[in-house]
C-alpha cells in the first residue's frame, strides 16, 4: 500500500540509498585492493616506477621514458613561452589620442583574386 507520508518515503529512500552506496563502495574496494594486489596491474606499474633509478635508462619502462619526456618537453617549452615574455605591441603611428578621427584605422584593401589559368 502506498502511503502519503513524507517521512516515511523518505526514510525508505535513505535506506536504499545507503544499501546501493555500500554495495558500490564494497565493489569498488574490491576492485581497488584487487589492482594493488601483487599480479595487478596498479602494483605492476608502481614496481615500475620503484625500480627504474636501479634500471636505469635503458632498462626503464618504456610507458615511463615516455612520461619522463613528455614532462620534460613541456617544462622546457613553458620555460621559453615565458621566457620570451608577451608578445610586442606595433608602434602606433599616428599621434592622435584613440578614438578621434585621424587614428581610426582605414579599411584594408579588398584582396585580388589572382587566376590560376590564363585563357
Amino acid at each position: 500500500m502506498n502511503t502519503n507520508d513524507r517521512t516515511a518515503r523518505a526514510a525508505d529512500e535513505q535506506q536504499t540509498r545507503q544499501k546501493l552506496s555500500g554495495s558500490r563502495r564494497h565493489a569498488l574496494r574490491e576492485r581497488w585492493n584487487a589492482a594493488w594486489a601483487p599480479n595487478g596491474p596498479l602494483h605492476a606499474l608502481w614496481e615500475d616506477v620503484r625500480t627504474a633509478r636501479d634500471d636505469g635508462w635503458h632498462g626503464m619502462a618504456v610507458w615511463l621514458k615516455t612520461l619522463l619526456a613528455v614532462t620534460g618537453t613541456s617544462t622546457a617549452v613553458l620555460l621559453a613561452h615565458a621566457a620570451a615574455g608577451p608578445p610586442a605591441r606595433p608602434a602606433s603611428t599616428s599621434s592622435a589620442p584613440p578614438g578621434t578621427a585621424s587614428a581610426t584605422r582605414t579599411a584594408p584593401a579588398a584582396p585580388t583574386t589572382a587566376r590560376c589559368c590564363a585563357p
